[in-house]
């Protein structure tokens, strides 16, 4: 069945997005319900993969979304600064929020929070876990999910100028580069390390 255009938006394929995340954030929440206080909800950390599932769909969802929606865009001066406005605008403000008032809630209930990490979590720079763990966790931990959509915005803004089919196609060889890279290259530094990893794929 074709898909229902309604205000220039992809009806289904809309709501196939907001299943994914709906999916995502009930698991989240589950999860941290099981580390709290008790059993998650009905969900178990072999649920994880399903979580996993939901947020590939998400993000190639996305990406579908950009390439319609920025229509207009391709090779349009400007178009580069409008795109990242426009995304920064749409994401950054309910991050900040979110993870202010996760800052607050710990402050509130005595729990010593790193000012530092606090910086890097709200402006998405990578760091290494203690211990050298090989993880981003942000302190509102879903935020990892928003570096790497950030980051793929970053690279689709960057190539606006080059056409619809251009774009596509470079952003796709940049991020199929560095997913590869994974497997040579093992980088000390942190940014590196995590624009490097096969989830970009």
């Amino acid at each position: 069945m074709a898909d229902q255009v309604h205000d220039n938006k992809l009806v289904s394929i809309q709501l196939l997005r907001a299943l994914a995340s709906a999916y995502v954030s009930v698991a989240h929440m589950a999860w941290a319900f099981a580390d709290h206080v008790g059993e998650g909800l009905g969900f178990s950390q072999e649920d994880t993969q399903y979580g996993q599932v939901a947020v590939a769909v998400f993000f190639v969802v996305s990406g579908y979304i950009m390439v319609v929606s920025s229509a207009r865009m391709f090779g349009q001066p400007g178009a580069t600064r409008a795109f990242w406005t426009r995304r920064a605008v749409r994401i950054l403000p309910p991050y900040w929020l979110a993870t202010a008032g996760l800052v607050f809630w710990l402050l509130f209930l005595g729990i010593a929070v790193d000012a530092g990490r606090v910086v890097q979590s709200l402006f998405f720079i990578p760091f290494w876990e203690g211990g050298g763990s090989l993880r981003y966790t942000p302190i509102l931990w879903p935020g990892w999910t928003l570096f790497y959509e950030l980051f793929f915005y970053f690279l689709f803004g960057l190539f606006l100028a080059l056409g619809r089919v251009r774009t596509v196609l470079a952003t796709s060889a940049v991020l199929t580069a560095l997913s590869l890279a994974s497997l040579v290259v093992q980088p000390e530094i942190a940014l590196i390390y995590f624009i490097t990893q096969p989830i970009l794929l």
